[in-house]
C-alpha cells in the first residue's frame, strides 16, 4: 500500500512538471464540472430546447453572449449543457470498451495458444474495417440516437484495448512476482486482477485519455452527418450541422460549439502527453 502511495505521488509531481499537461488538466476539469452542473446553470427547457423565433439569429450581444440560433435558442446555454452529452458519452465508450476489451485482452495474454488466436483473430476482423466506418454501419443498423452511438463507439474501440491489454500482460505475467503467486496456489482470477492487471494499469491509463479525445470527436463527427445524438438535444456536432448553413453570414453560430469540441480534445491530448511522459519507467529515479 504504501509503495503503491509512493508511486502515485511521483507520478503527481512528474506530471505537475509538464506545464501544458497541467493546463490541459485544469481547462478538463472547468469542461467537467460544467457537465455536472450545466443542469443547476441553465434551464433545459425554457434556455436550451426552447424555440423563440422573434429572436433568432440574433449576434452575441450582452443578453445573449453567444448570440442565438436559428431556432431563437441561446446558444451559450447550448454549448453549456452540451458538454452533458459529450462527456458523459466519452467516458462510457471508455468504461465499457475498457472493460469488455480488457477482458478480452487479459484472458488473450494469459492463456495465449489457441484461446489467444482465437481471440485476436476476431479483434482482427474488427480492426480491419476503420472504426468510423464501423460505428457508421452499426449505427445505421441500430438507429440514431445517445444509446445507439455509445453502443457503436463502444464496439469500434473494443479492439484497441484487447489489443494494449494482451502485450503488456505478455510483458508482465513471466515476472518473479507472478510466477510466485502461481508456485503457492494462488488462484487465476486473483493472479490476473492483483497482481498483473494492476501492473499493466500505466499504457490503459495514457490510452483511456486519448480514447476518451476521440470518442468525443467522433461523436460529434456522426452527429454532423445527422446519425448521431438527434435534434433538439444540445450536442456539440449537431450544432455545427444546424449552423452550417449560416457559415458565411453568421459564423459564430459555428465557431462556438466548435470551440467546445477543440478546447476539449486538445486538454485530453495534452493530459494524455503528460501522463504518457510521468508513467514511462525510464523517466524513474
Amino acid at each position: 500500500m504504501k509503495n503503491n502511495k509512493k508511486q502515485k505521488s511521483l507520478v503527481w509531481k512528474r506530471l505537475k512538471k509538464n506545464k501544458l499537461a497541467v493546463v490541459g488538466l485544469a481547462i478538463l476539469t472547468i469542461i467537467i464540472l460544467t457537465a455536472i452542473f450545466s443542469g443547476f446553470i441553465v434551464d433545459y427547457e425554457k434556455q436550451v430546447i426552447k424555440q423563440n423565433m422573434k429572436i433568432r439569429l440574433q449576434p452575441p450581444s450582452s443578453e445573449h453572449l453567444l448570440g442565438t440560433d436559428s431556432y431563437g435558442r441561446d446558444i451559450l446555454s447550448r454549448v453549456l449543457y452540451g458538454s452533458r452529452y459529450s462527456i458523459s458519452l466519452g467516458f462510457i465508450v471508455v468504461t465499457f470498451a475498457l472493460l469488455i476489451g480488457g477482458t478480452i485482452g487479459a484472458i488473450a495474454g494469459y492463456f495465449s495458444g489457441k484461446i489467444d488466436n482465437v481471440l485476436m483473430r476476431i479483434m482482427d476482423i474488427f480492426l480491419a474495417v476503420p472504426s468510423v466506418i464501423m460505428a457508421i454501419a452499426i449505427v445505421s443498423v441500430l438507429g440514431t440516437g445517445f444509446i445507439n452511438l455509445a453502443i457503436a463507439l463502444v464496439i469500434s474501440n473494443i479492439p484497441v484495448y484487447a489489443r494494449l491489454l494482451r502485450s503488456t500482460i505478455l510483458t508482465v505475467k513471466d515476472s518473479e512476482f507472478v510466477e510466485a503467486a502461481d508456485a503457492i496456489g494462488t488462484s487465476t482470477f486473483r493472479i490476473i486482477t492483483r497482481h498483473i492487471l494492476p501492473n499493466s494499469l500505466g499504457p490503459v491509463i495514457v490510452q483511456a485519455t486519448f480514447s476518451l479525445a476521440s470518442a468525443i470527436l467522433a461523436a460529434a463527427g456522426l452527429s454532423f452527418l445527422g446519425i448521431g445524438i438527434e435534434p433538439p438535444k444540445p450536442e456539440w456536432g449537431a450544432m455545427l450541422t444546424e449552423g452550417k448553413e449560416f457559415l458565411r453570414d453568421m459564423p459564430y453560430l459555428v465557431i462556438f460549439p466548435g470551440m467546445a469540441i477543440a478546447a476539449t480534445v486538445l486538454s485530453l491530448n495534452l493530459l494524455g502527453d503528460g501522463l504518457r511522459d510521468a508513467l514511462d519507467p525510464r523517466l524513474k529515479k
